[in-house]
């Protein structure tokens, strides 16, 4: 029986992907700097926040089997933000930033279910996942000498997502679900440019790949009400 869905989630999402730092590839000058420990390898690694945002699909079950397709956009608030002071012998001493955001998040995606015992299902997802992200990062030091610079990049990515989830029907048309998805988003890729010197900089990237652990409502409408 086809049915109708729509959906209201909220949840928690985190990721452990630091913005990784690499130096200037025509000098090597700012490599240097890394390797002597004067700049962070890399920072802001331990990314966490909430999304909340809702969700329609169908769905058509054969006997146990549920078969459905789903969209959702989803607001987030996943980020981190770190400093990193650092005073190396022979360098001046450096203020270093990255922060990380993955501002909106949503899913375009396939669902297999099956109803071991009636009201639940169980299921498994996956496919298209897009989002809204953000990466910022800034080099300082007193003098600006050997290096400073900032720059901030903004950028829709996409990529794929996979997952799982429960779904309870608690009253007819009516169910409540927890679900968990792992997605990536790929890389975000910056260059941290020294107005000074057109040769001098810091490449900044971070991987956007996290989980997502969300409780939500669903309503269905049409079809019959003992179908998911």
């Amino acid at each position: 029986m086809d049915r109708t869905l729509w959906c209201l989630n909220a949840g928690f999402d985190w990721a452990n992907e630091a913005a990784k730092e690499t130096g200037d590839t025509v000098t090597d000058d700012q490599q240097a700097v890394i390797n002597a420990g004067a700049l962070p390898a890399s920072l802001a690694g331990r990314s966490s926040g909430f999304v909340a945002g809702g969700r329609r699909g169908a769905n058509y079950q054969i006997n146990r089997v549920v078969l459905g397709i789903q969209a959702d956009r989803q607001w987030a608030n996943l980020t981190d933000n770190q400093t990193v002071s650092t005073s190396v012998a022979t360098f001046n001493q450096f203020m270093t930033n990255g922060q990380q955001d993955l501002e909106s998040f949503g899913t375009a995606r396939d669902r297999l279910g099956f109803t071991p015992v009636e009201p639940v299902l169980l299921y498994v997802t996956g496919r298209l996942a897009y989002g809204q992200v953000k990466l910022s990062g800034a080099i300082t030091n007193p003098a600006c000498f050997g290096f400073c610079g900032t720059t901030s990049t903004t950028n829709a990515q996409r990529g794929w997502t996979v997952g799982g989830g429960l779904e309870y029907a608690f009253a007819p048309s009516w169910s409540a679900k927890v679900e968990y998805l792992y997605y990536d988003l790929g890389t975000l890729s910056q260059q941290i440019l020294d107005p000074r010197s057109a040769n001098a900089f810091i490449a900044q990237s971070v991987e956007f790949k996290g989980n997502i652990v969300r409780a939500g409502v669903n309503y269905r409408f049409f079809g019959d009400d003992s179908d998911y």
